[in-house]
């Protein structure tokens, strides 16, 4: 898995749980074989932010599969949310904010 692409569903985003959020880290990391990947992840505008707890949480849980991070955003207002966020709370793996694939690939590559 030297690069994983996450997209958002085409249905409406469900809100889960913390136990779904760490069952579904629990299967990444089994999938990965524990090893540390490369992520390009588009997000979703019609999701809302998650509450503090839940945050935590993925971001904990983030932290912990991930090598490098591309985000892509068709939004200008997602992509300045993301930027503030991660200005606050910045990760510890280098990451990018992209509008489009293709630059974001280019960009991950140098961390495969």
């Amino acid at each position: 898995f030297p690069v994983t692409i996450s997209m958002p569903k085409k249905s409406k985003p469900e809100v889960a749980t913390l136990q779904q959020i760490e069952a579904d880290m629990a299967l990444i990391r089994k999938l990965c074989n524990n090893e540390k990947m490369c992520i390009v992840i588009e997000s979703d505008p019609r999701n809302s932010s998650p509450p503090k707890e839940q945050r935590d949480l993925i971001s904990r849980e983030i932290t912990s599969i991930t090598k490098a991070m591309a985000i892509l955003s068709s939004s200008p207002l997602s992509r300045m949310a993301a930027n503030l966020f991660f200005n606050f709370r910045p990760p510890e793996y280098p990451y990018a904010i992209f509008s489009e694939l293709t630059p974001a690939q280019t960009w991950i590559k140098k961390y495969v």
